[in-house]
């Protein structure tokens, strides 16, 4: 079998020689058999060589004599095992590389590198002398064996050190120089600290090497940083932390496409019932649904059937919004109280909206979009697709139009849905009315409490706590709610909760106290407290707020000092809530209160826990664990300071 070879040109010598490039072997005579190779257009030779200094290869150019760490891109690269092995043939004078088969005859000529440099080359008796390579003596079989090593040079097949040993002696391609520490190699390369390096070559490869210098450099607190990046204006910024808009929508549409194939269920049309393929149905349609979009239970695919018949009737734009809230209820009812059918609700809006004709009826979609991500979020396993998908639109219709607006609080819903979970019963019509102005008018549910604050003090620039929080709390109170029965624990009537709601949002700070009682107001708190974008005491002090409720069971009384400074440790308005809220819940769980209210210290605790606190877990495991213990958190605030 024929073998291929290039020719190369020594540059000490000038003569040539043959090198195979796949197993290194070399001779100075075309071996039979062997398919030369053309040489490389360039006509540039190099060669690999290896740096004992610092472990690494760099590359020798035999024209200019100039040598590079990069790897070279063109010409011709010589690995190591060849140069070794054409060294060795330097050093031993003999110009033919024996084959496999051949025997070394004891009349062979050996050599011997003299400390000294010269070269002995020794003539044994018996017979005519056979060329050999100094690379050892060969076994019975022909097999060569490494020999031993020498003063002035280390034998072996490309031996980094007898390789190394035999380019100073050649003094062939020493290695580059180092550039100053920070200065980019040929190639973008950059040099390597000197510490770890030499810590690399006396230990070998080891753990991370503290280099503060590089830290601070790259810190983007570092004031060169700093004035770098505030003389950008702020489109180049954003642009900084973006992908481009073609490739992201790409990944985007490869996740919903993933999703789609992994737990869609078959859809067929057609006479011949031919199968649908994933990315049509995954596209507006005017026909009706034969099968649920998803894999579903059999007992709830007629429910998703209906849900998408009452999809098309809202998307209808040529009926007045209006006229189908019962159908928005059904499917909101549906969702909340079929956790299974969730997914195939946003699934089927998603299809609604993806390449619809009439810009209208995709304008009522998102509108409705809107409306169940306030209600209900997605499965884990569909939430990322979902708010991929809702992302892909920003900017739809214009940034800041209306289709725009509508979009984005659609986004801002499903992300604090997703943390808070569902809503517990559907939208009134009068919620369901609110819900749909909510994109274009602010609102005191479901923002955080600085924008609570920035923007009530335009109108009420003396007020250091919500408005909200002091009105529905006074309520409570002036109806009498702390000898109420069963306060904070019996939820108030759903209409009227919804209707003071209504009015709360259109800044109509009033109530009929002949028509409400405490209950109205004390679920309304509540709700407040849950919706907040943002939990009362940050998700930041979770964990604190959670060991000193753990530390309860050994020093329950002792632990007042390190909740309270807790507390004084969060952002200036949580402190001030979470102070007044305290104090609120104190006078509902004085001792006086309690034979009428039927709530004591740890029932209030017990209610209010998950509004001042949330759980950053998604394990059901630990949520239920630390349910426990951030009331007892709760406990300690109330019952503390007295």
């Amino acid at each position: 079998m024929s073998v291929s070879v290039v020719e190369i040109t020594d540059p000490q010598t000038g003569k040539t020689f043959f090198a195979n490039l796949a197993t290194g072997e070399c001779s100075w005579e075309l071996p039979p058999n062997a398919r030369l190779q053309p040489r490389d257009p360039s006509g540039v030779e190099w060669w690999e060589l290896f740096d004992e200094k610092h472990k690494l290869p760099y590359y020798y150019n035999t024209s200019t004599k100039q040598t590079e760490w990069v790897r070279p891109t063109y010409g011709t690269i010589i690995p190591s095992s060849a140069i070794g092995k054409r060294l060795s043939m330097t050093f031993s004078g003999t110009p033919v590389v024996p084959t496999p088969s051949s025997r070394l005859d004891p009349g062979s000529t050996s050599s011997v590198h003299n400390s000294n440099g010269s070269i002995n080359n020794q003539q044994r008796q018996g017979g005519p002398s056979t060329p050999s390579r100094d690379m050892g003596s060969y076994n019975e079989v022909g097999i060569p064996t490494p020999p031993k090593e020498n003063k002035g040079m280390a034998g072996g097949f490309g031996s980094a050190t007898g390789l190394s040993a035999s380019v100073r002696e050649l003094n062939i391609g020493t290695p580059p120089k180092e550039p100053a520490m920070g200065q980019p190699l040929k190639g973008g390369l950059s040099t390597p600290n000197l510490a770890a390096a030499q810590n690399a070559r006396n230990n070998g490869v080891s753990g991370p090497v503290m280099n503060p210098d590089a830290a601070q450099a790259m810190n983007p607190l570092n004031r060169n940083n700093l004035q770098a990046t505030q003389a950008m204006s702020l489109p180049a910024l954003q642009s900084l932390r973006k992908l481009p808009t073609e490739l992201q929508m790409d990944i985007n549409q490869f996740r919903i496409d993933g999703f789609a194939k992994k737990y869609f269920g078959e859809q067929r049309r057609g006479i011949f019932r031919r199968k649908v393929p994933i990315e049509k149905m995954l596209v507006f349609q005017k026909d009706s649904l034969k099968t649920p979009l998803m894999q579903l239970r059999p007992e709830v695919q007629k429910d998703a059937l209906k849900c998408f018949k009452a999809l098309q009737k809202i998307m209808n734009h040529k009926h007045d919004l209006v006229t189908h809230f019962p159908e928005i209820q059904y499917i909101l009812e549906r969702g909340i109280r079929v956790g299974g059918l969730r997914d195939e609700i946003f699934v089927q809006l998603c299809k609604q909206l993806s390449q619809n004709p009439n810009s209208e009826s995709e304008f009522r979609g998102w509108q409705f979009m809107d409306i169940v991500c306030c209600t209900f979020p997605p499965s884990k396993n569909f939430e990322y697709y979902l708010k991929s998908f809702i992302q892909q639109h920003f900017g739809s219709g214009g940034p800041g139009s209306k289709f725009d607006t509508v979009v984005r609080h659609a986004s801002s819903a499903l992300n604090r849905t997703c943390k808070t979970g569902p809503r517990g019963r559907t939208m009134t019509n009068a919620e369901i009315d609110q819900a749909l102005q909510a994109p274009f008018r602010n609102s005191v549910f479901g923002d955080s409490l600085e924008e609570i604050m920035e923007r009530q003090v335009k109108v009420s620039p003396g007020l250091e706590l919500p408005r909200i929080l002091l009105f529905l709390s006074e309520a409570i109170l002036g109806l009498n709610g702390a000898k109420a029965e069963g306060i904070f624990r019996v939820p108030g009537d759903a209409e009227s909760v919804s209707e003071l709601r209504c009015r709360i949002d259109k800044d109509e700070y009033n109530i009929t106290v002949s028509r409400v009682n405490p209950n109205v107001p004390s679920s309304l708190l509540k709700l407040w407290l849950r919706e907040l974008s943002d939990p009362l005491i940050p998700a930041e002090y979770y964990e604190s707020c959670i060991q000193v409720g753990k530390d309860s069971s050994n020093a329950g009384a002792e632990l007042y000092l390190p909740a309270l400074q807790l507390v004084n440790s969060l952002p200036e308005i949580n402190r001030k809530v979470v102070h007044y809220m305290i104090q609120f819940l104190k006078i509902i769980a004085e001792p006086q209160n309690q034979p009428f209210t039927k709530m004591n210290v740890s029932n209030l605790a017990m209610v209010f826990a998950p509004n001042f606190l949330r759980c950053p877990s998604d394990n059901p495991a630990t949520i239920f664990e630390n349910t426990k213990f951030e009331q007892a958190f709760l406990r300690i605030l109330i019952v503390g300071g007295k």
